[in-house]
């Protein structure tokens, strides 16, 4: 099973949203609903959305995590609603292997009052890349209702319009992976991230040409998804799975160390945009147009209820 490509391009962000036709949602969207359902994963091609804008996230976040330890430890918090660094070792997201030979800043667009890191660029850059991909994913759920052949097609976009603000869990999130050199010493099994599956409802990823990212095939083996030039990498989350009945699909992914020393020796860097529905929507379900309904979530939960369940067990 390989991940496939959709074009984009009929409703990327060059356009502004009320000049695309229902005609190219429905078009796009068949192909995310197939990507969605089968594979988890989707290339976005042509969004309209500057790669320009990631390097300039990646080279401030650069600068970020290249500050002594101490510096950035001043902003570890355990609060989901608060921009946070990770230290290398905080994050195991699979008990049965070592921790993950990451470190990250989790960043909140929240009216917050916790201190910011004094780096030059990172506050502009990051707020500016959350605005893109928040335009970018209602535009992406917006297709999908009308893939899903949803009732009301915009009901997956109307339940996420507070993205990047407050009553959203959303966030972006800024990984370094550090360089495994010579005087690295790692733990048997260890992995730059562990398998895992997102919990929110999708999530954009942006990832550099260093490799590593894995999924999981319907057969239980891991495939490599290399970078190409010029795409995102769109995923499903667990809450989407959840909310949809499993008619989409939370695919399991992990980062493994690439065997070519030279390569492993870089530094990998990768963006991660994680989107949830607003707290308050109720995920049931979503009534479909053809003659078969769908059977709801086993569990009643609001969107906030099963976020903070993922998040506080992962990151006990």
């Amino acid at each position: 099973m390989l991940v496939p490509v959709v074009d984009f391009s009929k409703c990327n962000l060059q356009y502004d949203s009320d000049a695309i036709s229902e005609h190219s949602f429905k078009e796009i969207g068949r192909h995310l609903h197939e990507a969605c359902k089968t594979a988890g994963f989707a290339y976005l091609s042509y969004t309209g959305l500057p790669r320009s804008k990631v390097d300039t996230v990646n080279e401030a976040a650069s600068r970020f995590f290249s500050r002594p330890l101490e510096y950035k430890t001043r902003f570890c918090s355990d609060s989901p609603k608060t921009s946070a660094y990770t230290r290398l070792g905080d994050l195991t997201l699979n008990a049965n292997r070592p921790f993950d030979h990451l470190e990250g800043f989790r960043v909140t667009m929240k009216n917050e009052d916790a201190p910011w890191p004094d780096v030059p660029g990172l506050k502009e850059s990051t707020a500016e890349l959350s605005r893109l991909c928040k335009k970018l994913l209602l535009r992406v759920l917006s297709a999908l209702g009308y893939g899903m052949d949803l009732k009301d097609p915009q009901i997956l976009a109307d339940s996420h319009k507070l993205l990047n603000c407050e009553g959203n869990f959303s966030r972006l999130k800024l990984i370094h992976y550090p360089g495994i050199t010579g005087d690295v010493v790692l733990e048997e099994g260890q992995l730059r991230i562990s398998e895992h599956t997102d919990f929110g409802s999708l999530t954009l990823l942006f990832q550099d040409d260093v490799g590593g990212l894995q999924v999981q095939g319907s057969d239980g083996e891991f495939f490599d998804v290399p970078f190409i030039p010029e795409t995102i990498l769109l995923n499903v989350g667990d809450m989407m799975e959840f909310w949809t009945s499993g008619r989409l699909k939370s695919t399991v992914h992990r980062v493994v160390i690439p065997e070519d020393p030279v390569r492993a020796s870089r530094v990998r860097r990768s963006i991660t945009y994680f989107a949830n529905a607003d707290e308050d929507v109720l995920l049931t379900n979503l009534p479909a147009n053809d003659s078969v309904q769908e059977e709801a979530p086993k569990e009643c939960l609001t969107s906030k209820e099963y976020f903070l369940r993922r998040f506080q067990k992962s990151y006990a």
